[in-house]
Order: structure tokens, then C-alpha cells, then sequence
């Protein structure tokens, strides 16, 4: 993954590492051990095929798509008042594709660490980054699997072609199994951030409380 500088000041440790893991590009695993619960942290490998509705390994498939919440943005640094440090940000591609200007603000007055505020300027651009999801359902076959060695695995990089001229490259955030007596086995994988409100809500809460902690750590 890439390197990262994190700072810490009366921080809940999940606050500052779990955001720092994500934007780095790895992904965190948990699971049952023989002795106990075991946790990994990897850099995943993009999956080497294209996922296509030709291949027969997109069985259904549905897609949502916006545009980027914010183009640009002010960081408020560490300081009082007048004296507090403002840095600002933008991304112009966005400017140019959306023909605005939406800004952000993103408050770091808890570190006077250039090395993090760079992180958290960028932890913004990424969170209001324009948003595609597809949600596909999808058959296992001699050459596709899902989990295993060589399988597809939850926060792996993915291409998937659909529709007409439809292609989404992000990560797999998602992948739900059921099974019933007619319908037998059935996977679906979420590509991209969620399109859930309830999901969208649990971010806001998670962004806001992230926020309260860092204006306490700041104090």
C-alpha cells in the first residue's frame, strides 16, 4: 500500500487508522481462527478479468450514478482566530466536467502536521468524489469464483461491463450469498460505494462523530 503519516491526539485509535488503511488501499479482514479471531491487512490484487454480461457471469444487473459533492474546499488548520491557518483545495477536472464550483469544509485544528493535513485534504476529495454503483448478480462457472485462492474477494479491484457501454473500475464493497430450494445458489456483489440510504446514513453519523472527536482532541 502507500505510505501514510498519521497523527494522534486523543484520538480513538478507529478514527485515524481505519480511514488511513482505506485511502492507502488496503483492506482489512477478520475472521475465526482455530484459536480466536484473526485479523489481516492486505494490499489486494486487481482481479485480472473483466466482469461482462457476454461472459455469462453477469446475470442481472443495476446501476446509479452522481456527480461529485464538493470541487473544491478549505482545510482549517491549528490556530485562534485570526491567527488559525486556512489551506485551501480544489480539484479542477471536476470544475471543468460540472461547470461549478462547490466547496467543503474539512476542520484539522487537532494537528499541526503537514504530512496530515495532506491526508485529510485528500480523505476529502475522496469522500465527495463522483459516486457509480453497480450492483450485479453473478454465476459462478469453471473459470469465475467467488472467495477461495483465486476467487473474487470483498475489496478487490474490479472491472465489470454492462448495458450499453456501462463500465464501472472500483472496488467490491459487498458480496451477499442465499440460497432456496428453487432458486438454489444466488450472489450478488455491490461495485463501488453503496446505494443505500441507510448505509449513506451510517456514514454521515460515522463522518459527524469523526468530526466531534477530532474538535475535543483539538481543546
Amino acid at each position: 500500500g502507500a505510505v501514510t503519516q498519521v497523527s494522534f491526539r486523543m484520538n480513538p485509535l478507529h478514527d485515524r487508522l481505519f480511514p488511513a488503511v482505506q485511502d492507502a488501499g488496503l483492506v482489512v479482514t477478520v475472521e475465526q481462527g482455530d484459536e480466536g479471531l484473526v485479523l489481516d491487512c492486505y494490499e489486494p490484487k486487481p482481479y485480472p478479468n473483466v466482469l461482462t454480461e457476454g461472459s455469462r457471469v453477469i446475470q442481472k444487473w443495476s446501476f446509479s450514478g452522481d456527480g461529485p459533492e464538493a470541487t473544491s474546499g478549505v482545510l482549517g488548520a491549528q490556530g485562534q482566530a485570526e491567527q488559525r491557518e486556512f489551506l485551501a483545495f480544489r480539484d479542477p477536472a471536476r470544475e471543468v466536467l460540472g461547470g461549478d464550483v462547490v466547496e467543503v469544509f474539512k476542520d484539522a485544528r487537532d494537528t499541526s502536521d503537514g504530512n496530515t493535513h495532506a491526508q485529510r485534504i485528500k480523505s476529502a476529495l475522496l469522500e465527495t468524489a463522483a459516486k457509480s454503483t453497480l450492483t450485479v448478480e453473478l454465476a459462478e462457472s469453471g473459470n469465475f469464483k467467488i472467495l477461495g485462492p483465486k476467487g473474487l474477494k470483498p475489496g478487490q479491484m474490479v472491472t465489470a461491463r454492462v448495458g450499453n457501454g456501462i463500465e464501472v473500475t472500483d472496488l467490491v464493497t459487498e458480496i451477499n450469498f442465499s440460497w432456496d430450494r428453487d432458486n438454489g445458489l444466488k450472489l450478488n456483489a455491490t461495485i463501488g460505494p453503496k446505494d443505500d440510504p441507510l448505509d449513506t446514513l451510517i456514514q454521515a453519523i460515522t463522518s459527524l462523530a469523526r468530526g466531534f472527536n477530532d474538535l475535543k482532541a483539538g481543546t
